[in-house]
């Protein structure tokens, strides 16, 4: 078991041991978390994307209006022509490689098992990422998968806003809802791991 791992069962742990009334404490997310220096965000940015370039994952910075267009070029050079996303996510993302004939599948747990057929990636959403160890954090929200898994070709890419970069585990658990199951994804567990971990991961950051 890795320390995020630990950490993450320890929390949970305590939380169960707390009185219903106890569990949910009202935070402003506003106070310590908020990087008033944009050198201070970007700072956290390059530090996240360096760390998954040493866990083999591929890192993109964008801008909110280049979404769409940046998607369109990633599973375009990918050659993906089909990809799955979850409910929650904006078609609006994906609708200019749609439109060149590719196909979008919605992941339902009534989807057929032909349904399912030719995806070569997923796209998502997350909660959070960690800055110290490349980790993507997700809390089953909407634009998450059921699971997080990949497909197949081993192809996902997931969107990240650069404000839900945070600098450890702990500070990017804090600002999500303890009631969620979370889970960790593209981190490898040390600095030794091979690159390996994250092969296959594409992260777009919007700035």
């Amino acid at each position: 078991m890795s320390s995020d791992e630990h950490l993450l069962r320890r929390v949970r742990d305590l939380l169960i041991e707390l009185p219903d009334d106890e569990r949910m404490v009202p935070v402003s997310r506003a106070g310590r978390h908020a990087l008033a220096d944009p050198a201070d965000r970007t700072r956290l940015v390059t530090q996240f994307l360096d760390r998954l370039a040493r866990g083999g994952a591929h890192g993109v910075r964008t801008s909110e209006d280049e979404v769409p267009a940046a998607l369109r070029e990633l599973l375009s050079t990918a050659g993906v022509t089909c990809v799955l996303v979850p409910d929650g996510l904006p078609g609006t993302l994906l609708a200019p490689w749609a439109a060149e004939g590719n196909r979008v599948v919605v992941d339902s747990p009534m989807a057929a098992a032909g349904d399912l057929d030719g995806i070569g990636a997923v796209v998502t959403v997350c909660a959070g990422a960690v800055a110290d160890s490349g980790a993507l954090v997700f809390d089953g929200g909407p634009g998450q998968m059921r699971k997080t898994t990949r497909a197949e070709s081993g192809v996902q890419v997931c969107l990240v806003r650069a404000e839900q970069v945070g600098p450890s585990l702990p500070e990017v658990v804090d600002r999500l809802d303890p009631r969620r199951a979370i889970t960790l994804f593209g981190a490898p567990a040390g600095p030794e791991d091979e690159p390996a971990a994250a092969a296959g991961l594409i992260v777009l950051v919007v700035e």
